[in-house]
């Protein structure tokens, strides 16, 4: 299938679009090999910036929602140890039994815990279902919009506005990389 054809289809049929992308936030919670930046900038690039958002968004909670009942259902134990294996997310367990809400939102904010991962883990805590989805949805935000509007202005690489989103990114990776290393150590 030639790259045009599928742009156009894509272009023509933005609610099949939106579907399939939503389809696939479903399937990326029982198979973690789909990278969520992926999702992002797939909606970014294949649907308007606010029907992108939108999905996203929808994407996101649905996928929360299977990660926090499969942790409801596994329990604490299973889902902890597996956080505690990893020593970059042994101080978020620290946060999260000091002050909830932040933990939720650190977990999203910061990226590292996985976002299946991360849910099944507030599940398996039995954080209040609406605290967990508010507190993630906004730490998860400022980073998403980063990449779905990166996929809009992915047409005009050289514009100032494609540019201003990849140093954004790259401060994120810096800060990022940096803080991990420091809460590694």
């Amino acid at each position: 299938m030639d790259v045009g054809v599928f742009w156009d289809f894509a272009q023509d049929n933005h609610f099949l679009v939106a579907i399939t992308i939503v389809a696939l936030y479903i399937l990326k919670s029982f198979i973690w090999v789909i990278p969520m930046n992926f999702l992002y900038l797939s909606a970014g690039l294949l649907l308007p910036t606010v029907y992108a958002v939108a999905v996203t968004y929808m994407g996101l909670y649905i996928e929360m929602s299977i990660g926090y009942l499969i942790g409801i259902k596994y329990g604490q134990k299973y889902v902890k140890d597996a956080f505690k294996k990893r020593r970059s997310t042994q101080w978020l367990l620290t946060i999260i039994d000091k002050n909830m809400p932040l933990g939720c939102f650190l977990t999203r904010l910061l990226p590292g815990a996985p976002v299946d991962v991360a849910s099944m883990l507030f599940g398996s805590l039995k954080v209040p279902y609406a605290q967990h989805m508010f507190f993630s949805l906004i730490g998860v935000s400022p980073f998403m919009l980063t990449i779905v509007v990166l996929g809009k202005a992915a047409f005009q690489p050289l514009s100032p506005k494609f540019i201003a989103l990849v140093v954004v990114i790259i401060i994120v990776f810096i800060f990022h990389t940096f803080f991990w290393r420091k809460k590694s150590k």
